[in-house]
């Protein structure tokens, strides 16, 4: 009988491929997995670090901010007041310049007027001085009233001729009184005798005509100009002045007709009871129509600026 060898406990035991597969399906590589928790608790530090930096910047910012807003917020010191007063100063001295031209009956550099008065903004707009609430309201006043500066010596070219031309010979006071002596209501003039006889009307009007014809006429020039409201104002005034002088004159010739003795005569003070002269505005145009109308009236809130100025560095003074 054929015996059949016994198996030995040493002999590895046979693995079924089946088993083989599931078991390499199950370990690939036999590789260890690395845990999921240490990737999350790198990632939980980045946003803690980014959270802290965050922080930090936004304590700075906030510091930051405080102190733009205390400074700001802090009045204007002597140096600063006294730097802005430099500053109107110089630029004033510069705006004089260029308008010397006028009194020559000339027009100005418009264009340097305006860059003049605007670097004047621009430097005072970036002044400390303006954080006061007083000095800035002056300070908006002057931006607005430099606009309409620079508009009105814009259309100056088209209107000065005119302006300098009527003021120089009609609106002085050489011109009004030498006017005045050559129109009389008496034939020989404000020289003759109180028995001279009156001229009568028609020659009251030929008079009239032949002294203020000229001016009558420019002034009426003045009255078209659409660009200046002094000029079309000081036009207006002067033919309203020439007609009440000669409906003086009429006047007073028709009381020498109808009274012709001579003690009513010489008590009568027609002659003293002319009609005002308009104010003398001087041989330069841009004494009231340029000055006045364009400039004076429009940077009233830059000499305001200035005494504003004075009266708070007279507080430091003080203390």
């Amino acid at each position: 009988m054929d015996t059949q060898p016994t198996p030995s406990h040493n002999q590895p035991a046979m693995i079924s491929p089946t088993n083989t597969m599931n078991t390499n399906t199950s370990q690939p590589g036999n590789t260890p997995q690395p845990p999921q928790f240490a990737g999350n608790k790198l990632l939980a530090n980045k946003k803690l670090l980014y959270g802290l930096i965050a922080g930090a910047v936004g304590i700075v910012l906030v510091i930051i901010i405080i102190i733009v807003v205390a400074i700001q917020s802090a009045p204007p010191s002597r140096k600063d007041l006294q730097d802005a007063q430099a500053l109107i100063r110089s630029h004033s001295r510069t705006e004089d310049r260029l308008l010397q031209p006028l009194s020559r009956g000339e027009t100005i550099d418009t264009k340097a007027f305006a860059d003049n008065r605007k670097e004047l903004i621009s430097k005072l707009g970036s002044s400390r001085a303006v954080h006061d609430e007083d000095i800035k309201r002056a300070y908006e006043q002057y931006k607005h009233e430099t606009d309409e500066a620079v508009t009105a010596l814009g259309k100056l070219p088209s209107y000065y001729s005119t302006v300098a031309t009527f003021i120089k010979e009609c609106a002085d006071t050489s011109t009004l009184n030498r006017q005045i002596l050559n129109f009389d209501f008496r034939k020989g003039g404000s020289a003759a005798l109180t028995s001279a006889p009156a001229l009568t009307d028609s020659e009251i009007e030929k008079e009239a005509s032949k002294t203020y014809g000229s001016c009558i006429e420019q002034a009426k020039k003045m009255q078209n100009i659409s660009e200046n409201d002094n000029a079309r104002k000081l036009g207006t005034e002067y033919v309203t002045y020439y007609q009440k002088v000669k409906d003086h004159r009429l006047k007073a010739a028709q009381y020498y007709r109808t009274h012709s003795d001579l003690t009513s005569r010489s008590k009568y003070s027609g002659q003293n009871t002319a009609p005002k002269m308009p104010d003398n505005r001087d041989s330069k145009a841009e004494t009231y129509v340029i000055d006045d109308g364009v400039l004076h009236e429009k940077d009233g809130s830059l000499t305001e600026m200035n005494k504003l100025l004075n009266t708070k560095m007279a507080v430091y003074r003080a203390a």
